[in-house]
């Protein structure tokens, strides 16, 4: 209450002020506003800034113990725009993104950015500031390539419960059309099937050879109830041929890939990805909204690892990474192979405190460098 009236009072005495001591009040609160944003303005030239980062090739590695990759290059860039130096800055390496990027939440001087391969996510934005994205990329899904031999995948597919189903309804749908063809022709005059019993095998014999459109002849339905399931069944043989086939099929693909076509595949395997455990790298974050159970590992070797000496069915990480690493180590191309789905599209962006003056210096310099047409080449090579 006592504050109110506080409030109440300034105003009403602001009121009563001459009109020249209220222009003089307000010119000293212009006045001292002006030299706060002077003294906020950004200042390149004078600051030696450390860049944090973490080697996730091709945006960010080291090199002989020198840091290469995309963001290092576009990072030069633009601090040679805004400094006339490509080399002024100190670069800072981390184990972690979450690392990384605490680095630039705790700088109270203004003098770190982070660079890399950094996803721009709603949660980071509520404590950073990000420039304008550079890349866009994706989650993909990473397995392991088939080694097993013909001869394992055909008897891994002979016996699956998928085709011995399969067959199970095909014998049973000839034995249902042998003995309908047996009814019809039975006591049919001159009829190849035997009235007796034994005369269901005949119709079980004949119903096969049709299906198969082998055709021998040696029996033949002359009535004609007989004739059209006859008819009816060649149509219909056509269908169930086709249909143990195309399950033979499947049973042979099952065996040979790894059976992960969308985001539900994956609630039944073994997922890993990378970052600190329960940290709150993008793809965690993505796994974990999507209800999905996953283990993180420390590094992108790690996660590899993993998968070749088979603790883990799937990687999900960053797109553009994973293909990068699968395609430039040997034994990753041997034994790896990126599924042909992504998901979670997202953008990497640099990363500076919410305090830092430099944010639209740094865009302008980043979106000059963008739309150059070698900028363009290298982009488009990833």
């Amino acid at each position: 209450m006592a504050r109110h009236s506080s409030a109440r009072f300034q105003d009403r005495n602001i009121r009563d002020m001459p009109t020249y001591l209220r222009n003089l009040t307000g010119l000293i609160v212009l006045t001292t506003q002006i030299f706060v944003m002077a003294n906020e303005t950004c200042d390149l030239e004078e600051t030696v800034l450390q860049v944090s980062l973490k080697e996730a090739a091709p945006f960010s590695m080291q090199v002989a113990g020198k840091w290469q990759g995309i963001s290092i290059d576009l990072w030069k860039e633009v601090e040679r725009k805004l400094t006339q130096n490509s080399n002024a800055s100190r670069y800072q390496g981390y184990e972690s993104i979450e690392d990384v990027l605490n680095s630039v939440k705790y700088d109270q001087e203004n003098n770190v950015i982070a660079i890399g391969a950094i996803t721009v996510t709603a949660a980071r934005e509520l404590e950073l500031n990000f420039t304008h994205p550079y890349f866009q990329t994706t989650l993909g899904v990473a397995v392991t390539k088939d080694i097993d031999s013909n001869l394992d995948i055909l008897i891994g597919a002979l016996t699956s419960s998928k085709f011995w189903y399969a067959v199970s309804v095909l014998f049973g749908t000839l034995l249902i059309v042998g003995f309908l063809i047996w009814l019809a022709e039975r006591l049919s005059v001159g009829s190849d099937f035997r009235s007796t019993t034994k005369g269901i095998g005949d119709g079980f014999w004949w119903s096969a050879v049709t299906m198969t459109t082998v055709g021998y002849g040696d029996k033949t339905p002359r009535s004609l109830v007989g004739r059209a399931i006859a008819l009816v069944w060649m149509f219909l043989s056509i269908i169930a041929v086709a249909s143990l086939t195309g399950t033979i099929a499947s049973s042979f693909t099952i065996e040979r890939l790894s059976v992960i076509s969308e985001l539900d595949d994956l609630r039944n395997k073994q997922v890993v990805t990378v970052g600190l455990t329960n940290g709150q790298s993008a793809a965690s974050l993505f796994l974990f909204d999507q209800g999905l159970k996953f283990r993180s590992v420390p590094t992108l070797t790690d996660a590899f690892s993993h998968l070749i000496e088979g603790n883990a069915d799937a990687i999900v990480y960053d797109t553009p990474v994973l293909k990068y690493h699968i395609a430039s180590e040997q034994l990753y191309e041997s034994n790896i192979s990126l599924l042909p789905i992504e998901y979670q599209p997202a953008n990497y962006a640099f990363a500076i405190s919410e305090s830092n003056p430099c944010l639209e210096n740094i865009n302008r310099a980043i979106l000059e460098t963008l739309e150059s047409p070698k900028w363009q080449m290298k982009l488009k090579t990833l």
